[in-house]
Formats: structure tokens, C-alpha cells, sequence
């Protein structure tokens, strides 16, 4: 618990050091959604979260007023990608929530870690 606790402080860090508002884990859960090819759409977001649809639409607004997501309209759904900035910042959230690389107990050195991000077992 004390793990997930210091990662969670390392979000916020990187986020308001980004001068970036809002809940982390709304956050971060929007630019990871839409960190890819075909980005996401604002509904499948609400969906996904349970979260009210204008709640949503204020995240969404903030994130693309600071650079960090495009929209673009689909007839009456909008598509929402990461920008660069977006793609920079998921990095530095990454970066920051990467230990050092971790040693097993008999001195050698493990050669994946958990990634919260990704949600999988990565190389280290």
C-alpha cells in the first residue's frame, strides 16, 4: 500500500510541476485512453470512468485548453488524441514512476517491473 501510495505523490508531483489541474487519476486515466492511433472518443470515456457527462466534458476541456489532447468532431461524437505535449507528459509520468532497476535477493538484478501505466510486466 505504502508503494502505491508514493506513486500516486510522484503523479501529482509531475502533474502540478506541468501546472496541470484536476484529479491525477482522471488525468492520467484520459491520456493513456488516448495515447493511441485511433485516440478515444468523449463517450467512450464516460462509459468507461462512470463519470457524469459534463463532468467529462470539463476534464476534456481543460486538457485540450493546456495542450495536452486534440479533438476532433465525428459527426456527434469527438475523437480525443494526445498531442505531443500529451505524449511528453505520459513519458515523464512513466520516468517518474519507474524505481531504480530492482535486485532479488541474491544480488542480481531483476530484469522486468510492473508498470501501473501500461498495466502489464515491462523489461527494466
Amino acid at each position: 500500500m505504502m508503494k502505491f501510495a508514493e506513486q500516486v505523490m510522484k503523479l501529482e508531483g509531475v502533474l502540478q510541476e506541468s501546472k496541470i489541474t484536476g484529479d491525477p487519476g482522471r488525468v492520467l486515466f484520459v491520456l493513456t485512453r488516448a495515447n493511441n492511433a485511433l485516440g478515444v472518443t468523449q463517450k467512450e470515456v464516460v462509459e468507461s470512468t462512470s463519470l457524469r457527462k459534463d463532468t467529462v466534458s470539463k476534464l476534456v476541456d481543460s486538457l485540450v485548453q493546456d495542450g495536452l489532447l486534440t479533438q476532433e468532431r465525428e459527426s456527434r461524437m469527438k475523437r480525443l488524441k494526445t498531442s505531443d505535449s500529451g505524449r511528453k507528459l505520459l513519458s515523464r509520468v512513466k520516468a517518474s514512476l519507474r524505481s531504480p532497476r530492482p535486485v532479488d535477493q541474491a544480488g542480481k538484478k531483476k530484469t522486468e517491473q510492473f508498470d501501473l501505466i501500461t498495466n502489464r510486466w515491462e523489461p527494466v
